[in-house]
């Protein structure tokens, strides 16, 4: 009878080992989930925050670049008026001095 008694006590903790280390198991499967989503979480977080720091940088490098198109395109059109008055003003003589020298 006692071999029995302390059989049934062994099978019993046994019983008891196996679902705690079933217990163990799942909450470390549910941590390691946890922690996938709060890993995950993360880096979307931070994935977003580079993406509007990209777009705050690209808009101002537009602006930037916009600006100095319009200062360059201002530039040449200063720079093709003098041409244009220049060539306004001495076309008749130009023209004159290719004549005679092609004539000569």
């Amino acid at each position: 009878m006692f071999m029995n008694e302390m059989l049934a006590k062994i099978l019993e903790m046994d019983k008891i080992s196996r679902k705690q280390a079933e217990e163990a198991e799942e909450a470390k499967k549910k941590a390691f989930d946890e922690l996938t989503m709060i890993r995950t979480s993360l880096i979307e977080k931070k994935l977003a925050e580079a993406q509007k720091v990209i777009a705050d940088m690209r808009e101002k490098e537009l602006d930037k670049a916009a600006q100095t198109a319009a200062g360059l395109k201002a530039k040449n059109e200063a720079a093709k008026e003098k041409l244009q008055a220049v060539y306004a003003e001495n076309r008749e003589k130009w023209v004159e001095e290719l004549y005679s020298r092609v004539i000569e």
